[in-house]
């Protein structure tokens, strides 16, 4: 079974899933598919996330499996849910 099947099953995950999509998109400023430290800074600035831009840098670098100094989708989905688990909440509004 795949991934897609899967999340059929479970509605409440594809609306997160799909509301952290968009998100990420909107975060992209200059649209090419992946966040670097200022455009997330930026977007945590606007979601009224308290956190200093050192704390940013720190989390993207944790998030940034890849260590390509860009976050996809799916790596800013780590950053959420790292956000998370430190109590803060990126898609309540």
């Amino acid at each position: 079974m795949n991934f897609d099947k899967i999340l059929l099953k479970f509605p409440r995950i594809q609306k997160v899933l799909k509301k952290t999509g968009k998100l990420f998109d909107s975060m992209d400023a200059d649209k090419n598919g992946s966040l670097d430290v200022e455009e997330l800074c930026e977007a945590m600035t606007e979601l009224n996330v308290s956190m200093s831009k050192e704390e940013v840098a720190d989390l993207f670098k944790h998030s940034d499996m890849e260590e390509n100094a860009k976050m996809n989708k799916r790596e800013f989905l780590v950053c959420l849910s790292t956000g998370y688990v430190q109590g803060v909440d990126c898609l309540s509004s």
